[in-house]
């Protein structure tokens, strides 16, 4: 199943690479970015919900902002790496019928970095049970046999999976949900935890 995934998602990524490239003079969708300016509105929410945060994570958090925000920077957007991207990869988004699997739910569709969706299913898969790296290296090897895997290193991952690791506090601290914030809430200090210990391996 992993392997049709990477089918899956870089046959949508090959789709995406012949639209009009996003740029200024296009606003597509432009109120759905998984870039620069996503990680910049985070600073807005992390000083409003500054005393539930601690001031221990805010800093934590500002951190992790300016690390993601140098990353992308220097990754720069061009037509290989930057496009129209699903944006929700995850398991709930995925339908089996017939053997063949298919992609539904595009409400987050946006511009962004393909490694956004690579690390949002990087997220989900390990939230599931069972071993990690040979479904994972399944998908990779999926995708390779459809598009250019859009990255040399998993390093390159890191930022991507910590700017999901943003945007999903950002959801649970700022849901109108009270089930989301019940169910979500008690996974906080993981998610800081996980992001203390990324930053602290990159130094």
């Amino acid at each position: 199943d992993l392997h049709k995934i990477g089918h899956l998602v870089a046959a949508l990524h090959n789709v995406a690479r012949q639209f009009p490239f996003p740029d200024a003079a296009s606003d597509f969708r432009g109120g759905y970015r998984y870039d620069q300016s996503l990680m910049q509105s985070h600073h807005e929410w992390i000083e409003k919900r500054g005393a539930v945060i601690g001031a221990e994570n805010v800093a934590l958090l500002e951190r992790a902002i300016d690390y993601v925000l140098a990353a992308l920077d220097r990754m720069g957007t061009t037509p290989a790496n930057y496009g129209m991207i699903h944006a929700d990869l995850t398991f709930s988004n995925l339908l089996v019928h017939e053997e063949e699997i298919y992609l539904i739910d595009f409400e987050q569709l946006g511009r962004g970095h393909y490694l956004y969706d690579f690390a949002i299913l990087w997220s989900e898969l390990h939230t599931q049970a069972g071993d990690f790296a040979p479904r994972w290296q399944s998908f990779l090897a999926g995708y390779s046999e459809v598009a250019e895997l859009p990255f040399r290193h998993e390093s390159e991952l890191n930022p991507f999976i910590i700017a999901t690791q943003l945007n999903h506090l950002d959801w649970i601290y700022n849901t109108d949900n009270p089930v989301v914030r019940a169910e979500f809430g008690p996974q906080l200090p993981l998610v800081y935890a996980s992001i203390r210990q990324r930053l602290g391996e990159l130094g």
